[in-house]
C-alpha cells in the first residue's frame, strides 16, 4: 500500500489521477476535500470492513498524513512530491486568485492586490512553510492545519525531515514526468503519468514578473520549506540512480 502526501500546487493532482484510473474498485482512499479532520477520517476508516481495508492499495491526498496507515492496520510506503517553495506559494496564490469557488479565494483577495502584497500581509493565509507543516503534523484539521505555519521552527523541521527520510520516494515537480513513471512502474501501471496543469497564459507570465525583491522575502518566509527541498536535492544527488 502507497500512501501519497500531496502537498498543494507540487503536481500531485495529475498523478493521482492517473493511478485512481488504473486502480480497481475499493482500491484508491480519497482524503482529500479540506474540511475534513483526522476524526472525521478515522470514523471512515473505521467504517470499512477488513475486507475493504485491506483491498486498498493507495491512499492519497492533502489530508493524508504520516500515521494514518495505523487507521488501517497495514503497513505502507509514503510518497510526496516537493516543489521550489517560492515557485510553489506563486503558483497557489495564482490559483485561489483564479478560481472564485476556492475557500480562500476571497480571503486572499482581501490582503492585497497582486502577489507582492500577499507575501508582505503577515495576515496572508498559507504564505508560509505550508509544506513543512504538512509532513511534521501528527494529525489534520479543518483549515489545512494553517495556525502550526507560524510556529514551525527547528524542532519542526528536524520531525518533518525526519519523517521525509522514511519516506519510499519524495519527487519533484520538476522531474515529475521521471519520478512519475518510476512509481507507476513500481506499482506495475502501465498508464503513462498525465501532463502536469498548465496555468493560463497571462497567470504564468506572472512568475516572471515577480521581482527578485519579493521573491527573496518569500524565500526567507519559506525558510524551512527551503531546507526540506535543498534537502531532498542532496539526497537526489547522493542516490544516482535518481540523477539524470
Amino acid at each position: 500500500m502507497y500512501i501519497f502526501v500531496h502537498l498543494p500546487k507540487t503536481a500531485g493532482t495529475s498523478l493521482v489521477r492517473t493511478v485512481r484510473d488504473a486502480l480497481g474498485e475499493g482500491e484508491f482512499l480519497d482524503l482529500y476535500g479540506g474540511g475534513r479532520t483526522s476524526e472525521q477520517i478515522g470514523a471512515q476508516i473505521s467504517a470499512m470492513s477488513p475486507a475493504q481495508r485491506a483491498r486498498v492499495r493507495f491512499v492519497a491526498g492533502h489530508q493524508a498524513w504520516v500515521g494514518v496507515h495505523e487507521l488501517l492496520g497495514r503497513e505502507a510506503r509514503y510518497v510526496t512530491f516537493l516543489r521550489h517553495p517560492v515557485v510553489r506559494v506563486l503558483s497557489w496564490y495564482n490559483q485561489v486568485v483564479r478560481k472564485a469557488d476556492n475557500g480562500y479565494h476571497d480571503e486572499v483577495l482581501a490582503c492585497g492586490a497582486g502577489f507582492a502584497e500577499y507575501v508582505r500581509n503577515p495576515s496572508s493565509p498559507l504564505r508560509a512553510n505550508h509544506m513543512t507543516v504538512m509532513l511534521a503534523r501528527d494529525a489534520v484539521d479543518a483549515r489545512h492545519n494553517r495556525r502550526q505555519c507560524a510556529g514551525v521552527d527547528e524542532a519542526v523541521v528536524g520531525r518533518a525531515l525526519a519523517r521525509l527520510r522514511g519516506f519510499h520516494m519524495v519527487g519533484l515537480h520538476e522531474r515529475y514526468a521521471a519520478d512519475c513513471a518510476r512509481l507507476l512502474g513500481e506499482m506495475g501501471i502501465a498508464a503513462r503519468p498525465g501532463a502536469v496543469n498548465v496555468a493560463p497564459s497571462a497567470q504564468s507570465a506572472s512568475y516572471a514578473g515577480v521581482d527578485l525583491e519579493t521573491a527573496r522575502l518569500c524565500r526567507e518566509l519559506n525558510w524551512a520549506d527551503m531546507d526540506l527541498y535543498e534537502q531532498a536535492l542532496l539526497w537526489r544527488n547522493a542516490d544516482r540512480s535518481l540523477v539524470a
